[in-house]
């Protein structure tokens, strides 16, 4: 009995083993056939067991990267949505009101966060959100003070 591939491995050989059974050539056919149940086999499984566990698993992992990317997409769209909603001056200035202003108005980590931005030239979309999430936590009444409207 030979050594089964892992499953990763396993699926790619299986993939590539039934593209070969619509070979012209029989022999080449035959052969990709008997090597899929060799492989099957091998892992103590059917060759329908272990092309339905081949086309679930990849099947699965399409649809996983889906709803991850439907997550990511509504969170996005909340995310600006709540930055519109926020009023808040650019970035560099809510930075500065924030650490001048309102220092014990943050936990430690978000004051070590808007500290830190000051070495960036511009903010990712991750840090612009954090940034408007603690602008909007440290005081809600800000965005109507004067001077400090959004752009």
């Amino acid at each position: 009995m030979t050594t089964s591939p892992d499953k990763p491995a396993r699926t790619a050989i299986l993939i590539k083993l039934l593209a070969m059974t619509t070979s012209p050539n029989d022999g080449e056919a035959l052969v990709a056939i008997r090597k899929a149940n060799q492989i099957a086999h091998d892992a103590n499984l059917d060759l329908v067991a272990a092309l339905t566990t081949t086309t679930t698993t990849s099947l699965d992992k399409l649809r996983i990267l889906q709803l991850e990317k439907a997550a990511y997409d509504r969170g996005y769209e909340a995310g600006l949505k709540a930055e519109k909603q926020s009023n808040m001056p650019p970035w560099q200035d809510a930075r500065e009101i924030l650490i001048n202003d309102y220092p014990l108005s943050m936990s430690p980590k978000d004051y070590k966060f808007v500290e830190g931005l000051s070495k960036y030239p511009y903010l990712s979309e991750k840090q612009r959100l954090w940034l408007n999430d603690i602008w909007r936590r440290v005081n809600p009444s800000m965005s109507s003070l004067p001077g400090h409207g959004g752009d």
